[in-house]
């Protein structure tokens, strides 16, 4: 083991070959939720692309409503992105740098 401030999870938490559903959405924050030592804005999300919408629903609507490390709908994600230990920018504003301490 070692000790890590951030991990970065490119994507696919939903393994489903159809569209991820809101039963897996639940999962992933029951599993966050889980963790003893991270709060869950230290997991950055990106999505992958068992994590995509199907063609007859809105874009990306399962990532960003279960898992958008923006909060784009906290209520279902437990998630405050003031709280991460790197904040991410706006969208539209490029990368944050970070310095090594």
């Amino acid at each position: 083991a070692f000790d890590w401030d951030a991990a970065i999870h490119l994507g696919d938490l939903s393994g489903s070959q159809g569209g991820p559903d809101d039963e897996e959405g639940q999962e992933v924050v029951r599993q966050f939720g889980a963790a003893k030592k991270h709060r869950r804005e230290h997991f950055y999300n990106v999505a992958g692309n068992h994590d995509a919408s199907l063609p007859d629903q809105p874009s990306m609507g399962w990532f960003k409503k279960w898992v958008d490390p923006m909060a784009s709908r906290p209520s279902f994600q437990e998630l405050n992105p003031a709280n991460a230990p790197t904040p991410l920018p706006e969208p539209g504003s490029g990368i944050p740098s970070v310095s090594a301490t």
